[in-house]
């Protein structure tokens, strides 16, 4: 995907969360959890090798400790190791299949790695496991959108929408959409109301005075990429 839309598409698919444990279990699932807890503090200090170590050593110990399959996934992609990430997923779900965050992060780390129909498959699987959540619609629609299935995006963002109305990030990317697709009109309206949630959102306006700029608007697309200068210069 170009870099452009890597811009476009900001919105985040892998939630890398920190699982803590807390309970009163003995045994080889105590010693485990010892070894998941410093793996953890490792994680959250920056040492991914040290983490990746001590949470090697808790499955050791207790090989069906399924959280601890889903963090070294969690850490193999944040070092790019997806096929060692895809793995480690995969594990997690065969202990605990009806795991919705598990499914996201296997769906992203096979979009990562180009596998588009598997990660269809799992994003498929969490979204029927809750299709309430507007985050899961937008990962599929960016799926979607990779895959040239601009139509079936479009049906995804406007279900994020329709169960968050102030999802700017979702507005933006079915305007894009329509602006790829030529539709100006619905490409602006969707801009506009990407920019009114969000008057900060730098890739709404950049898209949107493209999208003036495409039906002869120049002044009103000067408008919006005078208001992106400003909003850069300040970040700097």
């Amino acid at each position: 995907m170009k870099r452009n839309l890597i811009t476009l598409f900001g919105i985040l698919m892998l939630s890398l969360m920190f699982i803590t444990m807390n309970s009163g279990c003995s045994g080889k699932l105590r010693d485990a959890e010892e070894h998941y807890d410093i793996g953890t503090l490792h994680w959250k200090q920056g040492r991914i090798d040290d983490a990746i170590e001590e949470y090697q050593r808790a499955i050791t110990v207790f090989p069906n400790f399924e959280k601890a399959h889903f963090n070294l996934g969690c850490v193999y992609t944040q070092k790019g190791e997806f096929d060692l990430a895809i793995e480690s997923f995969k594990k997690g779900l065969q202990i605990k299949p009806d795991w919705l965050e598990a499914h996201t992060n296997l769906g992203a780390a096979y979009e990562t790695n180009n596998m588009f129909n598997e990660a269809m498959e799992e994003y498929k699987k969490a979204l029927g496991l809750n299709p309430g959540i507007p985050e899961s619609h937008v990962n599929l629609g960016n799926l979607y959108f990779k895959m040239e299935k601009f139509d079936d995006a479009i049906a995804e963002y406007n279900m994020a929408t329709k169960l968050e109305p102030g999802f700017a990030e979702a507005y933006n990317n079915v305007g894009y959409v329509y602006l790829k697709q030529g539709k100006y009109s619905l490409a602006i309206n969707h801009l506009m109301k990407a920019v009114e949630l969000k008057p900060g959102y730098v890739s709404a306006r950049n898209n949107l005075g493209q999208a003036y700029i495409k039906v002869g608007l120049r002044e009103k697309a000067m408008e919006q990429y005078d208001a992106v200068n400003k909003l850069t210069s300040k970040n700097k």
